[in-house]
């Protein structure tokens, strides 16, 4: 490597690089995919950002599915965590199945005519800490105040470790299986931004 590449590769390190944006002027179909196949080997973390995505009633849960091809990956997967919902903390250990995965702790965490603004970041472990190390991940959950006027109670933040119980390669998600509201509903054309950090070599 040159120092111009070293430069270059310490940049992408640490800076965050747009990976894909998705903008809905349509209603969104029910699932959509958060992570296309992560690139385990030159990517160590995932900035994800939604903002106008709610089901069409306003009180649904934004969900996971941790994908192996278009299905949902097979087992009990293991998941420790700590973190808030407006002011009250807490924190603990358990499992989810299927790989359908509720990152705000099945706490109301949408508002039909709010931004729903909301943030995750993966980070993800490579292919040769040892054979199952893309299942475990770290993963970040900020849900914003959705709305002013008393709504300060919706605002989560969870910290979590996870142990998937087998290989992914592709994250959707949805609203518990509702329909997503329309772009009229929530005052915004609904959006979909990853940003992906690159491993930088270490020569």
């Amino acid at each position: 490597l040159t120092a111009a590449d070293v430069t270059t590769q310490i940049q992408n390190q640490a800076q965050w690089i747009l990976d894909r944006e998705q903008v809905f002027t349509d209603t969104p179909a029910t699932e959509k995919h958060l992570l296309f196949t992560p690139d385990f080997e030159n990517v160590a973390s995932y900035h994800c950002v939604l903002k106008g995505i709610t089901d069409n009633n306003g009180s649904g849960l934004f969900r996971l599915h941790f994908m192996a091809g278009s299905s949902n990956i097979g087992g009990s997967s293991n998941r420790t965590y700590v973190g808030r919902t407006g002011t009250s903390w807490n924190s603990g250990n358990s499992t989810f199945g299927s790989g359908e995965f509720y990152p705000g702790e099945s706490n109301t965490d949408s508002y039909q005519e709010g931004s729903n603004f909301r943030e995750l970041l993966f980070h993800i472990n490579d292919n040769e800490a040892d054979t199952n190390g893309r299942r475990y991940l770290n993963v970040e959950y900020k849900c914003h105040v959705p709305w002013y006027g008393g709504y300060q109670s919706y605002s989560q933040h969870w910290l979590w470790f996870l142990n998937i119980a087998s290989d992914w390669d592709n994250v959707k998600f949805d609203m518990n299986g509702q329909a997503f509201a329309s772009p009229s509903q929530v005052k915004l054309n609904p959006v979909i931004q990853v940003y992906k950090q690159l491993r930088a070599p270490a020569s």
